[in-house]
């Protein structure tokens, strides 16, 4: 980045800081999620597990922000993992090429158009309520991708305790639940991606979700709303569930 661009960037974080203070909103240049840093300590570095990790965005803004000891990133596409392997560099970083699911195994994967929305569940194209929005996309190709459980990967990866465990896998979030009894039980903070409706054949949604961490000792503490209908009804967004027994980091903001 140029020292323009610098400049520029930083002017416009500055007049953004300006405008949210009068507005008594939350501000981070970062773009680290506001729930997050009301839990995170900046400058304290943390352990995370990324599941979903795509183009690693959210490992960059979290190491930004607090720091990272270290980061497991899970990825199924494989061009995409490979490429987090070049730009995220061993020790400090750890790629795994899976998806993650109840089992070890092998599932047909579908990636999309919009890669962001593929999965290793089929899209549920036919709905109204993703119709002229980008769930809308066709498929562009199907490969075999092989499953894991999370436990299985913390344990090859050695992580003893997980301060952040982020979930993005459109759908699949109740697969990777099945398969991380141990990885939970060692972890603070859950940042999910969450449903309101079936978007995925076989997908979960909010409510037996929110049940699955309440009876897991999580609370539900923020919802960050996310995709959005033509209509503007709320179809996903990302929860923060934090682990009733763990000490925060930062005192919870009212």
């Amino acid at each position: 980045m140029s020292r323009r661009d610098r400049f520029v960037r930083r002017s416009k974080d500055r007049i953004k800081e300006f405008l949210c203070r009068r507005l008594h909103v939350e501000f981070n240049s970062i773009g680290l999620p506001v729930p997050l840093a009301r839990r995170l300590e900046r400058g304290r570095p943390i352990v995370l597990l990324d599941v979903g990790a795509f183009e690693g965005w959210f490992a960059r803004v979290v190491s930004q922000y607090c720091g990272l000891t270290k980061c497991v990133m899970v990825e199924p596409i494989p061009h995409r993992a490979e490429s987090l392997r070049r730009h995220f560099a061993l020790p400090q970083y750890e790629v795994f090429c899976c998806a993650v699911s109840d089992r070890e195994g092998v599932v047909s994967f579908e990636t999309n158009a919009q890669e962001a929305t593929s999965s290793m569940l089929p899209m549920l194209r036919d709905l109204d309520a993703v119709r002229g929005t980008m769930m809308e996309c066709p498929p562009t190709a199907t490969f075999e991708c092989s499953t894991r459980r999370l436990d299985s990967i913390s344990e090859q990866a050695r992580l003893t305790n997980i301060d952040l465990l982020k979930i993005d896998v459109q759908g699949a979030e109740h697969l990777v639940l099945d398969g991380a009894h141990d990885t939970l039980a060692r972890t603070r903070l859950v940042w999910v991606e969450v449903s309101f409706r079936p978007l995925y054949a076989g997908s979960t949604t909010f409510a037996p979700l929110y049940e699955r961490f309440d009876a897991l000792g999580f609370s539900l503490i923020d919802l960050e709303p996310g995709f959005r209908s033509r209509t503007g009804e709320l179809l996903q967004a990302d929860a923060l569930f934090v682990r009733r027994d763990a000490t925060p980091t930062l005192d919870p903001v009212q």
